[in-house]
């Protein structure tokens, strides 16, 4: 498999058969053992997720437009493998985890995550679907299932031990399994610094449970990634084509 350049400059994978497959991804998206990925599916729109989510009242409504808006769920559902058991480690209230279970059917999805109110919250959205579950879990303590593919979303720069927590995924993962990695880059410095204050307002009003925010450079991250004996490819794409996902918004 070789990575060859978009007139745009945007990275292709190009598979055994030759056929170019785009990759959308905001920034900063760390992918080992892509040649299992690309499902091949329509990328999922806000309708979607809209319609399969069961809010209550305007400000849960209010929150879900907030979450899939500014950050770029469809554009990363699909590097995903189109089928197996997915762990979504800090899930949240759980829009991600929801995304990639209506993304395919052939995907068993569990979202875990230590605060136990936002667990309740992705169960009375998603508690329908029958191919999503979600748990109470300390991350920095709980064993991790074994399962095909983890995903990590916008939750390293809030851990103590973000390194230990790498190790721990790629051992939960089978033989040929995938890990995405979702994470802020450090430049440019202005968005950087609007990142980090995002992040410090959410944790000072309790949104966020968090140790101190750290965030990583994109090197930085694909060390700790392979020091966890996982292969890194690195993909920084400035624009994302043919998504419902406009601009480079907060988590970008």
């Amino acid at each position: 498999m070789d990575v060859v350049e978009h007139p745009y400059r945007v990275p292709h994978i190009v598979p055994r058969e030759g056929r170019p497959l785009p990759i959308h991804v905001e920034r900063c998206l760390i992918v080992p053992h892509l040649h299992a990925m690309c499902s091949g599916t329509r990328m999922l729109t806000w309708p979607d997720l809209r319609d399969a989510t069961r809010t209550r009242g305007p400000r849960d409504a209010l929150r879900l437009r907030q979450r899939w808006f500014g950050s770029p769920f469809a554009a990363v559902e699909p590097l995903l493998p189109h089928e197996g058991v997915f762990l979504d480690l800090g899930c949240g209230f759980g829009v991600f985890a929801a995304t990639l279970a209506l993304g395919s059917r052939d995907r068993e999805v569990l979202g875990v995550d230590v605060d136990a109110p936002k667990i309740a919250r992705a169960r009375a959205w998603y508690g329908h679907l029958p191919n999503l579950r979600f748990e109470v879990s300390d991350l920095d303590q709980d064993e991790l299932p074994t399962v095909d593919a983890v995903v990590i979303y916008d939750v390293l720069h809030h851990l103590h031990d973000a390194d230990a927590l790498l190790e721990r995924a790629a051992r939960a993962l089978r033989p040929g399994g995938a890990l995405v990695v979702k994470e802020n880059d450090v430049e440019p410095p202005w968005k950087h610094a609007v990142s980090t204050l995002v992040e410090h307002v959410a944790v000072g009003s309790g949104l966020t449970r968090s140790a101190p925010v750290r965030f990583r450079s994109r090197d930085a991250w694909t060390d700790a990634i392979t020091r966890a004996g996982l292969v890194v490819a690195n993909f920084v794409i400035k624009k994302v084509k043919n998504s419902t996902y406009n601009g480079t918004g907060g988590q970008g």
